[in-house]
C-alpha cells in the first residue's frame, strides 16, 4: 500500500505545521481534461467512475472521501436488497458517517500504530499547537517511508519546539505578566479537569487517539473542526433513516442503530462488505447515473403530492395548529423515527421552555479567527474560510434539496428573512448571506419532523453529489421565546461545511398581539365580555418545580450550578412585563385572541395574519422553485429599511440593476470610469456590456441573466396597475410554470475535481468566448427582443413578454431623463400609510398621534419638492443637451460642396 505525503490532513491555519496522511489509491482526479474543457459554463454530472483496486479485495482501515463511491455504493445495495426482500420497508442499512461526511482530517492520527496517536491533550486546549502538529507529523512521514521501503531522515522544518513558546501562540492570555509555576499547575490541572468533560482518550488502532464527545468551549477553527470530526467518527449516533430525493418522490431507508457500537466504523462501507459487493456484481468501471436509473426502474418510489407546485397555493387555520396529545393517543410507532418523534412530544410537552437546554448549536470560535461561527452548525464545522461563490454554492444546493423534499411529501414552505429580501432584487441569494431561512405552517413542521428528523437527505443524483442532516428540537410544541434558546425550531445541515438553512415553524401562542393589528383586535368583544373559545392543547399546565418547597429550591441552587441558572432565568421571565395590545390578559385569554384573528408566530415572536401569508406564490429563487409569501413587499417594509428599487449598497457590494447583481465595491471602482458620471444608474449600455470584461461581473451575469429576467418581468407584472388581478395571475401563470433550470452552480466536489483538470491549462480564449455571448446577450436586453423561452426549448408562450409592462431599462432610462427617484416615491407611500393607519383611530388618537401625523404630512410636502425639483433638473438637461445637438452640424452636410447643397 502506497502513501501519498501531499494530501493535507488538518486545515490548520497559516501558522500551523499541516498534517499530511494516506491516500488509498481513491484518484485525486478522474474526471479528463475534455469533460473539465466541454462543461467549463455548465453544472452538469460527470457519471462515469473508477472503484479504486485497493477496494477489490482489501478492507482499508482509512480511504479518502468520495461521495460518488459513497453514492453508488448505497444506490446498488438498496436495489439488491430490494430484490431480495421485495419490501422498501424491510430494507435497513448499516451507516457510519465516515462514509457520509468528509473525516479525513482524522486520517494521519488513526494511521499512527497507538503509541504514536496523540490524545486528549492534544486537543483539550483552543488551537492545535504548532510544536505539537509539526511532531505529529514527523511520525507520519516516517511511517509512510518505512511502509514504502524507505529511509527516513528528519529536517528542519523551521518550527520552533519551545513549549513555553507554543504555550504563548495558542493559549489565551490569562495575564500580561508570566505565569508563575503555581499559577501554571493551577491552570494545567483545571484544563485537565475540564477535559474529562468533554474528550476520552483512545488509542485503540481504529481511533484517532481521543473522542471528543461533547461541544464545549470556543476555540480557533483548526481546533473546531476536529473536534467536530472526531465527534461525528466516534460517538455520533447514526441517523434515524436515510432520504434518496427523486423526481418521482422520496425513498426513504431505514437505518441501523451504531448505539451499541464501540467502534462506529464497523459500519463503515468498506467493513460492512459493500464497497466489495459493488465491484463484484457490476465492474470495477461504473456508471452512477445507470446505477440510479436501475434503482428507479426498481423500486416503487411515491410520486410527488399534486397539490404541491400550483402558481398559487392557498393556506388555512389548519395548517398552522398541531394537538401533540391527541396526535399521542390516536398513533403507534412502527418506525425508528416515529418512535424518536413520539419520545420528543413527551419530552417538549413535559418540560417549561424557561428551563430548556439550548438544543441547536453553533460552532463556538474564538475571537480574532475571522469567521463567523454562528453561521455553521457545530458537529459539521470544517474549517470554516470559503469564497462567496463556495458558500453560495453549498446554500443553493440545500435550497433546491429543500424544497424537493419537501414538495415530494406534500409540505408547504417558504422563504423568509434574508433570503425573501434577496428575492426582491434579483431572485438570487445575497453573495454575503451565510445561510437561509424558511417558515412552514405548524402542522407541515412537525409532519416533516415525525418523518425525516435525523435523517440522512440525499441530492438527487442526477444533479449532485450534495448529503445534508435535517435536525428538528426536542421542544416543537413550545411556540413562545421561553429562554431565548431554541429560537429555531430546526436546520437543515450541509454534512460537509456546516452550512445551514434554519427552519421555523408559525403557530398559535399567547404572545401579547402587536399593535399594528389594532383594527382586527377592534372587531373582537370587549375583555369583560370575552369567553374563551380556544385552548392551547400543547400548554403545561403545572409549573415545572412547583414540588420544590423554598429551602430545597436554595439547597440545590447551591449544589447544582445549572439548576441555579435555570431558576434565575425562569424568575426573570415570569416577572418581565409584555407589550402589545393584550399585554393586560392571560395566556389563556391571548391564545384565544390570536386563535380568532388568525395570527400567528415563531420562536422568536415575528408575527404574522393568515392574509400576509396567504395564498403563498410561486416563484424561483437562485433557479429554485420556492414559494413566497402573499404580502412579501409588507412583510419586507417592516422588518427591513424600505430599499431603493435602483442601484443600492450594502456590505461592500453595489446593486447594478442593468445587470441585476451585487458587484463588490472595488470591482465596480475599477471598472467604471467615475469621472465621467457618479451614479451607476445613469451609466450608458456601453458602459455596462464594458463591465463584462471583469471576471467577477461576467461570471455574476452568465450564472444568473436568465432567472434574474425572469423575476424582473416578474416584478413588473406584479407592480403594474393597468392590469387587474385576475390579468396577472393569468400572466405571471404563463410565465412561471413549466420551467425548469439547471442548478446555478456547480456541484462543489466535482467543481474541485474541474479545476484540478485544468490547473495546466489556459482556458482564457474560452472566456473570452462566452463574454463576447453574454455582451449579445446584455445588448438584446438593451433592445428589449429577449427570448423568454430560455433554458426551455419545447416552452410556448401566448404572450410576448417583452411587450408586457415594463423593464428595469425602462426605469434606467426614466432615471436619467425623467428624475424618476423611486426611493423617493416608497418614502411618500410608506409615510402615507403611517399617517392612514394612526388616523384610522378617529376621536380615539392622542396628542402625541396627532403631533406624529402632522409631522409625516410636512415631510411629504417636503419630499414632493424634492422630487420636483429632481424632475425640473432633469428636464432642464435634457433640453440643454437637445439645444447642444441642434447647434452642431449634421454630420452628413458638415463637408459637403456650395454646389452639393
Amino acid at each position: 500500500m502506497r502513501y501519498d505525503s501531499d494530501i493535507v490532513l488538518a486545515s490548520v491555519g497559516d501558522k500551523l505545521s499541516k498534517l499530511r496522511y494516506q491516500s488509498t489509491g481513491i484518484p485525486d482526479n478522474d474526471i479528463t481534461k475534455e469533460f473539465a474543457l466541454e462543461n467549463y459554463f455548465t453544472t452538469k454530472l460527470a457519471y462515469g467512475y473508477k472503484v479504486p483496486h485497493v477496494f477489490h479485495e482489501e478492507k482499508p482501515m482509512v480511504y479518502d472521501y468520495d461521495p460518488r463511491l459513497t453514492n453508488a455504493v448505497f444506490l446498488h445495495q438498496i436495489t439488491k436488497q430490494f430484490q431480495r426482500l421485495g419490501d422498501v420497508t424491510q430494507i435497513e442499512l448499516p451507516f457510519s458517517w465516515y462514509d457520509w461526511s468528509d473525516l479525513s482530517v482524522l486520517n494521519g492520527y488513526i494511521e499512527l500504530p497507538p503509541s504514536d496517536k496523540p490524545g486528549c491533550d492534544y486537543v483539550c486546549r483552543r488551537s492545535l499547537r504548532k510544536t505539537d502538529t509539526a511532531q505529529l507529523q514527523k511520525k507520519i512521514d516516517k511511517l509512510h517511508a518505512l511502509q514504502n521501503g524507505g529511509s527516513f531522515s528528519i529536517e528542519d522544518d523551521g518550527v520552533e519546539d519551545s513549549e513555553d513558546a507554543a504555550e504563548k501562540e495558542s493559549m489565551p492570555k490569562i495575564s500580561p505578566r508570566a505565569l508563575s509555576p503555581r499559577r501554571a499547575r493551577v491552570r494545567n490541572s483545571r484544563e485537565a479537569k475540564n477535559c474529562a468533560k468533554y474528550c476520552k482518550t483512545d488509542k485503540s488502532p481504529n481511533q484517532p487517539g481521543f473522542r471528543i464527545f461533547r461541544q464545549l468551549f470556543k476555540g480557533k477553527p483548526n481546533l473546531k473542526t476536529v473536534h467536530g470530526r472526531s465527534f461525528l467518527y466516534s460517538e455520533a449516533p447514526s441517523p434515524n433513516s436515510i432520504v434518496l430525493v427523486t423526481k418521482k418522490g422520496n425513498l426513504q431507508i431505514n437505518v441501523k442503530s451504531n448505539d451499541q457500537l464501540d467502534n462506529k466504523q464497523d459500519h463503515n462501507m468498506v467493513n460492512s462488505g459493500f464497497v466489495q459487493e459493488l465491484v463484484r456484481d457490476r465492474s470495477a468501471d461504473i456508471n452512477i447515473l445507470e446505477i440510479y436509473h436501475d434503482l428507479l426502474e426498481t423500486l416503487p418510489i411515491s410520486k410527488p403530492n399534486e397539490l404541491n407546485f400550483k402558481y398559487k397555493v392557498d393556506l388555512t387555520h389548519d395548517d398552522f395548529t398541531f394537538n401533540a396529545p391527541e396526535y399521542l393517543d390516536t398513533h403507534t410507532p412502527n418506525t425508528r423515527y416515529e418512535k424518536a418523534f413520539q419520545d420528543s412530544l413527551h419530552f417538549s410537552l413535559q418540560n417549561r421552555d424557561e428551563v430548556l437546554k439550548k438544543y441547536l448549536n453553533e460552532a463556538m470560535l474564538a475571537r480574532g479567527t475571522g469567521v463567523n461561527g454562528g453561521h455553521f452548525d457545530s458537529r459539521f464545522f470544517n474549517d470554516g474560510k470559503y469564497s462567496d461563490e463556495e458558500r453560495q454554492a453549498v446554500l443553493t444546493r440545500l435550497l433546491r434539496t429543500w424544497f424537493a423534499l419537501t414538495s415530494n411529501a406534500g409540505l408547504l414552505s417558504w422563504v423568509s428573512h434574508g433570503a425573501l429580501l434577496a428575492h426582491e432584487f434579483n431572485a438570487v441569494g445575497f453573495p454575503w448571506d451565510d445561510d437561509l431561512d424558511i417558515q412552514m405552517p405548524f402542522k407541515h413542521f412537525a409532519r416533516l419532523a415525525e418523518l425525516y428528523n435525523s435523517s440522512i437527505i440525499v441530492e438527487d443524483p442526477e444533479y449532485g453529489l450534495g448529503r445534508f442532516y435535517l435536525d428538528t428540537t426536542n421542544s416543537i410544541t413550545h411556540r413562545s421565546k421561553g429562554n431565548g434558546l431554541n429560537r429555531i425550531d430546526g436546520r437543515f445541515i450541509d454534512t460537509n461545511t456546516g452550512f445551514f438553512i434554519d427552519v421555523t415553524a408559525l403557530g398559535v401562542s399567547p404572545i401579547s398581539l402587536p399593535t399594528r393589528y389594532v383594527e382586527q383586535y377592534k372587531t373582537l368583544p370587549k375583555k369583560k365580555d370575552l369567553e374563551i373559545e380556544n385552548w392551547d392543547p400543547n400548554v403545561i399546565l403545572d409549573d415545572y418545580y412547583t414540588w420544590l418547597t423554598t429551602e430545597e429550591e436554595l439547597q440545590l441552587s447551591k449544589d447544582d450550578a445549572v439548576f441555579a441558572e435555570r431558576m434565575k432565568k425562569l424568575k426573570e421571565l415570569r416577572s418581565a412585563k409584555p407589550s402589545g395590545l393584550t399585554k393586560a390578559n392571560t395566556l389563556q385569554e391571548r391564545f384565544d385572541i390570536n386563535t380568532r384573528l388568525r395570527v400567528y408566530n415563531c420562536r422568536n415572536e415575528h408575527s404574522y395574519v393568515l392574509e400576509e401569508l396567504s395564498p403563498l406564490r410561486l416563484s424561483y429563487q437562485d433557479k429554485v422553485k420556492v414559494y413566497l409569501p402573499n404580502s412579501a413587499p409588507t412583510l419586507l417594509e417592516r422588518e427591513y429599511k424600505k430599499q431603493p428599487k435602483l442601484t443600492g449598497d450594502f456590505r461592500g457590494y453595489f446593486f447594478l440593476p442593468a445587470i441585476r447583481n451585487w458587484v463588490g465595491f472595488k470591482t465596480v471602482l475599477d471598472s467604471v470610469d467615475f469621472s465621467v458620471f457618479q451614479d451607476l444608474n445613469t451609466a450608458e449600455e456601453v458602459d455596462m456590456v464594458a463591465m463584462l470584461d471583469n471576471d467577477e461581473v461576467f461570471n455574476a451575469y452568465r450564472r444568473t441573466y436568465d432567472a434574474s429576467l425572469l423575476h424582473e418581468k416578474e416584478s413588473k407584472i406584479i407592480s403594474d396597475s393597468a392590469y387587474s388581478e385576475e390579468e396577472k395571475d393569468r400572466l405571471l401563470t404563463e410565465l412561471m410554470m413549466g420551467r425548469h433550470f439547471d442548478p446555478i452552480f456547480k456541484d462543489p466536489f466535482q467543481s474541485k475535481l474541474e479545476a484540478l483538470a485544468l490547473e495546466d491549462t489556459d482556458v482564457k480564449p474560452l472566456i473570452d468566448t462566452e463574454k463576447e455571448k453574454m455582451k449579445e446577450q446584455l445588448k438584446i436586453e438593451y433592445a428589449k427582443t429577449v427570448d423568454y423561452t430560455f433554458g426551455d426549448s419545447n416552452m410556448q408562450l401566448s404572450h410576448d413578454f417583452n411587450k408586457v409592462s415594463r423593464t428595469l431599462k425602462d426605469d434606467l432610462y426614466d432615471y436619467k431623463f425623467n428624475g424618476y427617484q423611486p426611493d423617493l416615491d416608497a418614502k411618500i407611500v410608506q409615510l402615507q400609510k403611517q399617517i392612514d393607519s394612526v388616523s384610522g383611530k378617529g376621536d380615539a388618537m392622542s396628542k402625541e398621534d396627532k403631533e406624529a401625523v402632522a409631522k409625516w404630512q410636512q415631510e411629504i410636502m417636503t419630499l414632493h419638492q424634492k422630487k420636483t425639483k429632481a424632475e425640473e433638473e432633469a428636464l432642464a438637461a435634457e433640453a440643454a443637451q437637445n439645444n447642444e445637438a441642434e447647434a452642431k452640424p449634421d454630420a452628413d452636410s458638415a463637408g459637403a460642396s456650395p454646389i452639393e447643397e
